[in-house]
């Protein structure tokens, strides 16, 4: 048997004893896979060799080992449980078994993508990463070219976009070429918090909330890489006399919410009382009431005028809430043959139809389109640019095309194409980035 083994730095987290507050922290992990056994699915290891995840072909997806005996990562019993942590990290599980199966030769790497555990990993004659994995480009086919199309049941899975990749371009022999990939997943709900329960509101993130996969496309970096932090904050105005007010309105509510209703009108009008006491001490209190008064009578600003005086409304600039984030984007596809014109058709119905509404199954209700996963993929080792920010979950809030971006009609003579295509993308993150979304191990640029 000969065992291939790749280490990687995967994501997790503790708890801080003190603050009990999450932490972020990367720990040490082997992918396995057995290059002469296709049929044995991957599998996770913690630094001393003990397997504790695998390759689950029943479901699809990264599962917790049965035998391993604890119910956390290793090396980090006060973490989060082995199956989460295999949800969170599997895109760099899905790279490194990817790597490792694209480093055998064609023959044995195609036998490998065969297996129904072969996660993401496609055949092609020039066989290479796959991008939707998080792995370089290469150069790579698509399902529609690498599948039998005689097949009824390739027929099937290419009629829909579901777990299909697309790329343009399609070939690049630069095997660290950087480049955006977009995935889209189903849109998961947040439901109801009981803070009675759980001790907090609206304490989950949507990235633990998109589950199921839809496809993936791989477009080159973008040229105009920006984002905006931003937050909302407005003037606000309590003059002394609303101030005071309202500190008498606040007792006297308080009294009222506990039935003390004797006591509500004695502490009411005694309070009453000590404000005009206490503004009664202001020497221009006199000046302000009688041009007031007087404004008042004739519609004009007298106070200022007559009085050059103004109450003091103690402006301050208070935080109102947090803002959310847009990311746009805007690529002129130009096809360079048949293949590519029919991948770039479907990059177009990949967003179009990711990005529709959903209408129920007697139309009662309409349902929320799909969300994206945008990541700035890093060629040389295939996960989060360590450089480039990351964005969190996102909705296709806009997305148009220019069939005729040249400003004239042109077609190719053989299949009908146009020459070239301008797309463009607008997204909105589904929640705002909070202080707890960073960590102190400068590992990526964070949000």
């Amino acid at each position: 048997m000969a065992i291939i083994r790749r280490p990687l730095l995967t994501d997790s987290y503790t708890f801080d004893p003190i603050t009990n507050n999450k932490k972020n922290v990367k720990v040490p992990a082997n992918v396995e896979v057995d290059d002469t056994s296709p049929s044995t699915p991957p599998s996770v290891l913690d630094e001393n060799g003990e397997k504790f995840g695998q390759w689950l072909p029943q479901n699809n997806a990264w599962g917790a080992n049965s035998e391993y005996s604890k119910s956390n990562i290793p090396n980090d019993p006060n973490g989060q449980p082995v199956d989460s942590y295999l949800f969170q990290n599997t895109e760099k599980l899905k790279l490194a078994t990817s790597n490792i199966i694209n480093s055998l030769s064609p023959q044995t790497a195609r036998e490998f993508s065969k297996q129904s555990y072969s996660p993401g990993v496609i055949a092609s004659d020039a066989f290479a990463t796959d991008p939707a994995a998080g792995g370089g480009p290469g150069d790579v086919g698509t399902q529609s070219e690498t599948l039998d199309t005689n097949n009824s049941d390739t027929k099937s899975k290419l009629s829909s976009s579901r777990g299909e990749i697309f790329r343009y371009p399609i070939k690049n022999n630069d095997e660290e070429f950087d480049f955006l990939k977009i995935t889209e997943f189903q849109y998961q709900p947040p439901g109801l918090s009981d803070i009675r329960n759980s001790g907090s509101f609206g304490s989950e993130s949507t990235e633990t909330r998109i589950k199921e996969y839809g496809g993936t496309v791989c477009l080159p970096m973008h040229p105009g890489i920006s984002d905006s932090n931003s937050v909302g904050w407005g003037d606000d105005r309590l003059n002394p006399i609303q101030g005071a007010l309202a500190n008498l309105a606040a007792g006297a509510i308080g009294d009222l919410s506990q039935l003390k209703l004797k006591e509500s009108v004695g502490n009411f009008a005694e309070d009453a009382i000590d404000i005009a006491s206490t503004l009664g001490k202001d020497s221009s209190l006199g000046t302000y009431i009688k041009t007031y008064f007087a404004g008042q009578a004739v519609g004009a600003n007298i106070t200022g005028r007559a009085g050059g005086l103004v109450v003091n409304p103690n402006l301050e600039l208070l935080f109102t809430g947090p803002n959310l984030r847009t990311f746009s984007y805007s690529y002129k596809l130009t096809p360079r043959d048949s293949k590519e014109s029919e991948e770039i058709k479907k990059i177009i119905l990949f967003f179009k139809k990711a990005m529709a509404i959903q209408k129920s199954s007697t139309s009662l209700f309409l349902k929320t389109p799909s969300v994206f996963k945008l990541e700035y993929i890093y060629g040389k080792n295939g996960g989060q640019h360590p450089f480039l920010n990351k964005i969190k979950t996102c909705a296709l809030t806009s997305f148009n095309v220019d069939y005729t971006p040249d400003g004239t009609y042109m077609t190719y003579n053989d299949d009908g194409s146009m020459t070239s295509y301008n797309i463009s993308m607008n997204f909105s993150e589904l929640e705002p980035i909070y202080r707890e979304d960073y960590d102190d191990n400068l590992a990526d640029m964070g949000f």
